[in-house]
């Protein structure tokens, strides 16, 4: 997972190359709603308690476009997966998380005796 601040005039978090999770305990979080996501919410919240802080939630949104968005309007700071880096968005500035980044799960449902061959080999890749 990796940091998503507003760019480097507008967050001086942004302007490091890796940052350190406690230079945000000050920023409003924007965040999946728990009830959507669980497994991230809490890997988030619990990376912020391990720096020092309880974060503070500025607003939910159900879709990481949306949160990353919001990053980009400065209405907060938000912890994304590293995937979403290759996503430009315009005010928005993906930074590598100091020490040991917090990592998630997640799940993957697909119909049982599936023989899409299309489908089998993303089950295969997504596996791995």
């Amino acid at each position: 997972m990796v940091v998503a601040p507003p760019l480097p005039k507008r967050h001086s978090a942004a302007g490091q190359q890796k940052i350190d999770l406690a230079m945000l305990k000050y920023d409003p979080f924007l965040l999946f709603p728990r009830e959507v996501a669980p497994t991230i919410y809490d890997t988030i919240v619990e990376a912020c308690r391990n720096a020092g802080f309880e974060p503070t939630i500025g607003q939910l949104a159900p879709q990481i476009a949306s949160i990353v968005n919001l990053v980009a309007a400065e209405l907060g700071v938000s912890i994304v997966p590293a995937s979403m880096m290759q996503v430009r968005v315009t005010g928005v500035a993906y930074r590598r998380i100091a020490g040991q980044p917090p990592t998630t799960r997640l799940a993957l449902a697909f119909r049982r005796g599936e023989t899409s061959p299309v489908v089998r080999n993303f089950i295969a890749r997504a596996g791995s």
